[in-house]
């Protein structure tokens, strides 16, 4: 699993993401509770990598030069998430 601080202490990655935000709007931010990665796009949607996405993985859709992200991540404000279950 890809983690919030594998982007803010790889430079390569975190420059990556900040031209990815601003070709593109939204922001990298870390999941709460948790170390997980969280993209919200310029419209406060939140999506999340799929599972075993690698910082490989990231760095390529992010110099890709097309917004991908929320075509390949999943977008976490659709799961039907109940909050009495533990996961």
């Amino acid at each position: 699993m890809i983690k919030y601080s594998d982007v803010t202490t790889n430079p390569e990655l975190q420059e990556a993401a900040t031209a990815y935000e601003q070709a593109f709007g939204g922001r990298f931010v870390g999941d709460e509770p948790g170390p997980g990665l969280v993209y919200l796009d310029a419209n406060g949607t939140a999506y999340g990598p799929p599972d075993g996405y690698t910082k490989e993985d990231l760095l390529t859709a992010l110099e890709g030069g097309k917004d991908t992200l929320p075509s390949i991540w999943t977008n976490l404000d659709e799961l039907d998430i109940d909050p009495d279950i533990l996961y």
